[in-house]
Parts: C-alpha cells; sequence; structure tokens
C-alpha cells in the first residue's frame, strides 16, 4: 500500500503534462462532432489503391513495406493487422495525421448528408478505431483552435493535487480521512500565488493601477509578498514588500532573488507598523498603490473562483469537513477569533492579530486553535510520515484537522485542509533548528 493516495483532477487541463493536455473542452468538442468510434470502414481496396487516412506519402506508392515486414496497402485482407496499423500509424507523424483528419472530415460530410458514402466506406461493420485513437486524433486537430501550443505562463497558477495523509491519521488514532491540498505546488510555492494574480488583474480592470508605471507596495507579514513580485515580474509591475523584521532569511532571499524592494520594521510595531509603514511609503512615492490583501475582496474571490471548485471536482463532490485559516491558520497564541487577545507567535503567515475585513465569520461553524508547538509537530510529522516537506503553517492545518478527525460524530468522513506552503522558507526557523544544528556537527 502506497503512503500516500494523491487525488488529482482529471478533468482540468492545467493538471496535465501530456503532449495534448487532458479530457478538456477538446474532448467535449469531439463528443460533440462524432460519437466514439468516430472511424469505421470497410475496406474493400486493392494492393496500390489509396486507403484514406492511412498512409504516409511513401506508403502512398505501394512501394515499401512497414517494419513488420508487411505492405500497408494489403492490410485489407486482414481487419485486425489493419486495425493495428491505424492505431500505429497515429504515432508517426504528421502525415498520418494530416490523413486522418481527411477521413475525419469526410465522416462529418457523410454523416450530415453532404456526400453519399462511397462504396469503399461503410461505417460501422468493423472498428478500426478505439475510443483512446479516436480521442487523440481528435484531440491533435482542434488543438490549434482550443488555445494552440501548449506552453504555460502564469496557467501553472490553481489546480494543486489533494494527498490523503493516511499514515499520520492511522498514527494518530483519526476516525475520519484527512486530505490536505498541497499549495506548494504553486509556482512561487504557496497557496498566495493566486490571489496575487486576480488581485493585480483586478486592479487592472478598474483602471487602478497602469502596467510599466505603477509600483505596488504591500504590508505581508507571509507569503502574499513573494507571490506579488512573481506575479509582477510577468504583469511589468515593481513590487514593494512591507514586512516584519522576523519574516525568515529565505523569504528576504527570494524576494531579494525576483528583485522586490524590501521595506523591515520592528517586530514589537505589529501588523499596524506595517500598515503605517504601507501608507507612508503610498503617500511618499509618486504612481504607487498598495493592493491591501486584508480588505482586497479578489482574496477570498480566488478561492471562490478556484480552490472551492478544484476541491469539489477532485473529491467528486464527497468533501464533508472544509478546514482553513485566517492568514493560513489561526495560532493559540493570538486567538483573536474565538474572542481571545492577539499575542506574539512563530507561525509565519498566519494570526495577524485582526479579524480581517474580508472574512465572513459566521460561515465557520468551529474555530479551532492550535499552538506554536503543535503546528511544529506536525509539520516534522508530514515530512517524516508522508514525506511531505510542509511549512510550520502547514502543520498547524494538520494539527487541526486531527483535532477535528478524532471525534466520533466524524467518523469516515472525508476532511479537506489546506496546505499552505513547503519548508523551504523555514529551514533557519526553530522548525528545522535540531536538524541543523544535527547536520552541522555530522563527522567526516
Amino acid at each position: 500500500m502506497a503512503a500516500m493516495q494523491a487525488i488529482s483532477c482529471p478533468s482540468s487541463s492545467l493538471c496535465k503534462s501530456s503532449f495534448l493536455g487532458s479530457t478538456s473542452r477538446l474532448s467535449r468538442v469531439a463528443s460533440a462532432i462524432a460519437p466514439s468510434p468516430v472511424c469505421a470502414f470497410k475496406v474493400e481496396a486493392k494492393k496500390g489503391e489509396w486507403l484514406p487516412g492511412l498512409a504516409s506519402p511513401a506508403y502512398l506508392e505501394g512501394n515499401l513495406a512497414d517494419d513488420n515486414g508487411f505492405d500497408p496497402l494489403s492490410l485489407a485482407e486482414d481487419p485486425a493487422n489493419l486495425k493495428w496499423y491505424v492505431q500505429a500509424e497515429l504515432q508517426n507523424g504528421r502525415w498520418a495525421m494530416l490523413g486522418v483528419a481527411g477521413m475525419l472530415f469526410l465522416d462529418l460530410l457523410t454523416k450530415i448528408g453532404v456526400i453519399n458514402v462511397p462504396a469503399w466506406y461503410d461505417a460501422g461493420k468493423v472498428e478500426y478505431f478505439t475510443p483512446a485513437s479516436t480521442l487523440f486524433v481528435i484531440e491533435f486537430i482542434f488543438v490549434p483552435l482550443c488555445g494552440g501550443e501548449k506552453m504555460a505562463r502564469h496557467q501553472l497558477i490553481g489546480c494543486t493535487p489533494l494527498v490523503e495523509l493516511k499514515n499520520i491519521a492511522s498514527k494518530e488514532g483519526a476516525l475520519a480521512r484527512i486530505v490536505g491540498k498541497l499549495e506548494w505546488h504553486q509556482p512561487l510555492s504557496s497557496v498566495k500565488d493566486g490571489i496575487a494574480l486576480l488581485m493585480i488583474e483586478d486592479a487592472e480592470s478598474l483602471g487602478l493601477i497602469k502596467l510599466g508605471l505603477t509600483t505596488l507596495i504591500e504590508p505581508t507579514n507571509g507569503n502574499t509578498a513573494i507571490s506579488l513580485a512573481f506575479v509582477g515580474i510577468h504583469k511589468g509591475y515593481k513590487v514593494v514588500p512591507v514586512m516584519s523584521a522576523s519574516y525568515s532569511l529565505e523569504g528576504r532571499m527570494i524576494l531579494g532573488a525576483l528583485g522586490a524592494e524590501i521595506y523591515l520594521t520592528n517586530p514589537a510595531v505589529g501588523i499596524a507598523g506595517l500598515f503605517a509603514k504601507a501608507e507612508e511609503l503610498v503617500a511618499t512615492r509618486p504612481n504607487s498603490y498598495m493592493l491591501n490583501q486584508a480588505m482586497n475582496t479578489m482574496n477570498p474571490g480566488g478561492h471562490f473562483q478556484s480552490t472551492g471548485p478544484e476541491i469539489w471536482k477532485d473529491t467528486v463532490g464527497k468533501v464533508d469537513i472544509f478546514m482553513a485559516g485566517v492568514g493560513d491558520d489561526k495560532p493559540a497564541e493570538s486567538p483573536v477569533l474565538s474572542g481571545g487577545c492577539k499575542g506574539p507567535h512563530k507561525i509565519h503567515g498566519i494570526g495577524p492579530g485582526f479579524i480581517p475585513a474580508t472574512m465572513d465569520v459566521s460561515l465557520a461553524d468551529e474555530i479551532v486553535t492550535v499552538s506554536t508547538e503543535e503546528s511544529m509537530t506536525y509539520a516534522c510529522q508530514l515530512a517524516k510520515e508522508e514525506g511531505l516537506l510542509a511549512g510550520i503553517s502547514s502543520g498547524t492545518a494538520v494539527a487541526a484537522a486531527l483535532k477535528v478527525s478524532k471525534r466520533p460524530e466524524n467518523a469516515s468522513k472525508l476532511i479537506v485542509t489546506i496546505l499552505p506552503s513547503g519548508a523551504e522558507r523555514d529551514m533557519t526557523s526553530d522548525l528545522f533548528a535540531a536538524i541543523r544544528e544535527e547536520c552541522e556537527n555530522i563527522a567526516f
């Protein structure tokens, strides 16, 4: 039994790495214009005659045998061989594709009554194409009509995989199934990539920012800065993040590599100090703008457009409990949502110490608190038990999910939780302090 069971996005073109994408709108086009199998015909040709859609130019001349030693133009004598040959030719190059395209077009014309069925064409008598090969040909033909080349730009954003955390669930005595959505599969490795793109595009559509002119200034203690810097590169915006000096060295290094201009504030001034500094910069720097993720409706809107539908689709609508957090999760040391007082904690990117205007608290059935210690424990468990190098906030999400999963009323239910980011930005944090010390002292 595998340690992890991945629940993928089988119907999304963003999840596939194959040449032709996946069963997306291409297959819907295919199913709309012709049933499967589309191409079936009875061959009554003689050696040297043209078999529509089957042969490359050399074969059409009737002077070459194939690699297995028989002349493809004599295959009419053996339908089984002909079927094999047709399927093999699908992978032999553009000439075969163009030939099959012509045959499909002819098939369509006969179906709608534009032309009469030729004597050699008797659809439905012998099946020479499987549904898979038919779909392959249809998608090849319609790729140029449905977006052309399959080369990613920001299309990599979204459709992150779900992975069932079987080992941790079993070890911890969970009664429910726990599935994590791995947001570090985003281009810049966090859940913030999607909202960064949507906030920028929304501001563009409203005329609030101008390409190549506006500087984006954003107060953030988490991954939003990195995601904005990433999208800013592709969109043409300079990004200036304002963040606490407590933010990890790795995070600052990534921002530096992306060309961001970083401003740091004293951790003692908290989130209020971040906003004050950001507002000061906006007021003093011409052509600057603050997207303000805490107030921006595109922040939750991004999850409404992508995260939610992705989870629903990937679980086939069987998700029972969804767990996420404000920022990324809610620390016990700063339990503002449950009526407590804000306080310091070491889970970067979460628990800002206030309730953002974009959050509708009434939608939550329950608030689950998790301590920094618990978060670090389960972030380490994700690595040791599941082979997933997750950040501290991902450990927070798993810790909360485990608490809910152990309740009798949740037995056999499916819990989905967001794992916001990977571990590469926490390597110098307390999360890996013991491992770092151990590795530094390895003898040679």
